[in-house]
């Protein structure tokens, strides 16, 4: 039980219900109001969605209305089409309106068949056939003509051109030729060759002299003049090595002599020691123990020394005499052959024949060659010095030649030659261009007075005037093909205009334009009255859906607010209360003191009054004890009419609001309780005053009664 004892009386009286019906009870209620909250917000939706398709009904049907109210103009549009194309003499006209696509066709193939003829230059509408015909032939012969002067100025500006370009070339290379003659004049070419002749030689007469450089004083092979040159030299290393061999046997003695002089030297001194210290242990120095000769003071030991130091013998002299006399023999050796071999090189192959003096000659005529040329090249160098100061050069040769396409210079009698045929093909060809520029002339004369016989403005331009006579050939063909397409279509009478056709299609253009727009528009209308009336007919079905959705949900509304209504009002509650009025009116006489009120039915409903004054009394007019003593009255009656539930009461500090005078009077109802036997009470409280007052009350019940104590652990 969760009654409250401090709210409003709606609170406490929803409080008293829960208690008496129970949660279920309650549940089914909330449940019941839920379900009629939910037909209703539904029954505003089927009311607002009616309302809704009315209004849209109403339009659809405006709608419905304005198409069928509107005028077809088709019809109508359609014959006056009929008569614009009569008035035009149409040759097909259209039987239907079903045929304006074709004829919309026929009326564009019409239109840009006029434009042709229109913008042609040749006017082609009221043309016969024959006299077009002779028209075609006409411009065909001309356009022939065009051609062939087209083709004559071609030729004419090519033969122009091509004389223009020889007479150029012509030109050119007389030029190129009359800058060759000062070079021809002076005979420049061979002058420039006998510089390079000369030059050659020089280099190569330098070259063969290059080894007489040093060659001075002949008298060393004055010995061989009568000898060749090729057995001069032999002579000489016949010699040369004769002397070689005689210097090296010299050497070699003179190195024996020497390494024999050397031992005899040690060998020497030895003895010399050992005379002297023979000397200085004799008792007279002077005296010679082998000759037994006697000495002045000194002179023994003098001659003793003086034969030791006499170490160069005769011997060896000689040998370097001789060693000097061959190295002196082998440099004269060298020296001659030194002017002999540049002499065996200068005669060549003639070595073994020709002798010493010949080629001395040769050497002497071969310098003075070398003198003659090298004076001859200055000569020759000063003269093209003085020409090049005249402006010719090597260089400027070569270019010039190369300009009048020559390899080499050729005489001067050549050159005026040749300069005279350039002269010649120059005047020629500058007769050719002359005649064809006035070939030129007259191909223009003729392309001119063409043009104007032909109303087009060639101003002398062949190509241009071919081209324009083609066009014309072209326009006049395509203008009579557009004619015999339109009169394919309508009649062209001897007094219409083109303007006039151009005008009247135009016209037709737009009846046709009109006539398919209405068309167009009653077919609109056609498939929009269809779509309105289908869409008037479903909405009528939905209204009357709607109706009898609404005439049910109605029906069930009333239902579910009586329900409610009963729910919420507390007519099941009031109709439990007074059922158990008594069990609750003694329950709450024994446990509230001093019992003030009385609890009774009356008009079939559960009522407090006072005893006193017998004036009912609301549950918020009571006290807050007053009121915990009336609800736990009513847990306790409520409980103790219960038969299917468990024989138990759940008590949790029921008592927060009693004073003490009531809270002893309810535990002796309690105690009444237990000792029927009825329940099984399960107590829990907080206050340990009440807790023993509750021991001391049930402590009779023995075993059967037990304490817990509990407590919270932080």
């Amino acid at each position: 039980m969760d009654l409250s004892v401090s709210a409003s009386s709606e609170q406490i009286g929803t409080d008293v219900t829960r208690l008496v019906l129970g949660a279920t009870a309650e549940n089914l209620a909330d449940r019941l109001r839920r379900v009629l909250k939910q037909l209703q917000d539904e029954l505003k939706d089927l009311r607002r969605d009616r309302a809704s398709n009315q209004q849209i009904m109403a339009a659809a049907q405006t709608r419905l209305d304005t198409i069928k109210a509107a005028p077809k103009l088709s019809d109508s549009l359609f014959l006056e089409l009929l008569a614009a194309l009569k008035g035009q003499e149409w040759n097909y006209p259209p039987d239907e309106k079903g045929q304006l696509e074709a004829l919309r066709e026929r009326l564009q193939e019409a239109t840009s068949a006029i434009a042709v003829v229109r913008h042609s230059s040749i006017n082609m509408l009221h043309a016969e056939p024959d006299s077009a015909l002779r028209l075609l032939t006409s411009l065909n012969d001309e356009a022939s003509k065009a051609e062939s002067l087209d083709r004559r100025s071609k030729a004419a500006r090519l033969a122009q051109a091509n004389a223009r370009r020889e007479a150029q070339a012509a030109a050119a290379l007389n030029v190129a030729t009359e800058a060759l003659l000062p070079y021809a004049r002076t005979n420049f070419p061979q002058l420039v060759k006998q510089v390079s002749e000369y030059q050659d030689r020089i280099r190569k007469q330098s070259a063969r002299l290059s080894p007489f450089s040093n060659f001075g004083d002949t008298s060393a092979i004055r010995q061989f003049l009568g000898k060749p040159v090729a057995d001069a030299i032999d002579t000489v290393d016949t010699e040369i090595g004769a002397h070689q061999r005689r210097l090296e046997t010299a050497q070699a003695s003179l190195h024996a002599l020497e390494k024999t002089q050397s031992t005899m030297t040690v060998l020497k001194q030895r003895l010399l020691g050992t005379a002297q210290d023979i000397l200085h242990r004799s008792a007279n120095p002077n005296h010679c123990p082998l000759c037994r000769t006697e000495f002045e003071e000194g002179q023994l030991l003098a001659r003793m020394m003086a034969d030791v130091e006499d170490g160069t013998s005769e011997q060896a002299s000689l040998l370097q005499s001789a060693i000097s006399s061959a190295s002196e023999a082998m440099a004269n050796a060298r020296a001659m052959l030194a002017m002999l071999h540049p002499l065996r090189t200068l005669v060549g192959n003639s070595a073994l024949t020709v002798t010493v003096a010949l080629a001395l000659e040769q050497l002497d005529q071969e310098r003075t060659s070398f003198e003659r040329n090298r004076r001859e090249l200055d000569t020759i160098q000063a003269q093209a010095q003085q020409l090049q100061s005249d402006g010719l050069s090597s260089q400027d040769l070569s270019r010039k030649l190369l300009v009048a396409g020559r390899a080499e210079l050729p005489s001067l009698q050549e050159l005026q030659r040749i300069q005279s045929i350039y002269i010649e093909t120059l005047e020629k060809y500058q007769s050719a261009e002359k005649t064809a520029l006035q070939e030129s002339d007259v191909v223009r004369q003729e392309c001119d007075a063409m043009g104007e016989r032909l109303s087009i403005e060639a101003l002398g331009d062949t190509d241009k005037l071919a081209k324009s006579v083609k066009e014309l050939i072209s326009d006049a063909e395509s203008a009579l093909g557009a004619r015999q397409i339109l009169a394919s279509i309508l009649m062209i009478s001897s007094e219409t205009t083109a303007e006039e056709i151009v005008l009247n299609l135009a016209t037709i253009q737009q009846l046709v334009a009109q006539v398919a727009t209405a068309v167009a528009h009653e077919g609109a209308n056609d498939k929009a009255l269809n779509d309105e009336t289908k869409n008037v007919e479903s909405l009528v079905k939905k209204i009357e859906g709607g109706d009898t959705k609404i005439t049910r949900a109605s029906a069930a509304e009333l239902v579910l607010d009586t329900l409610a209504k009963q729910s919420s009002g507390g007519e099941l509650a009031s109709q439990i209360l007074t059922e158990n009025a008594a069990e609750i009116a003694r329950t709450f006489a024994s446990i509230h003191m001093p019992n003030e009120f009385e609890i009774q039915v009356a008009q079939g409903k559960l009522v407090i009054t006072r005893r006193d004054t017998g004036v009912e009394v609301q549950l918020d007019h009571m006290s807050t004890g007053q009121r915990a003593a009336y609800a736990v009255s009513l847990f306790l009656a409520m409980n103790g009419c219960l038969r299917s539930g468990p024989p138990v009461v759940l008590l949790d500090d029921p008592v927060a609001h009693i004073d003490d005078i009531n809270m002893l009077s309810f535990l002796d109802h309690l105690r009444r309780l237990a000792i029927n036997g009825s329940r099984q009470i399960f107590f829990a409280t907080a206050d340990t005053k009440l807790a023993g007052l509750f021991r001391h009350k049930f402590r009779f019940l023995g075993d059967e009664f037990k304490e817990l104590r509990l407590s919270r652990t932080s």
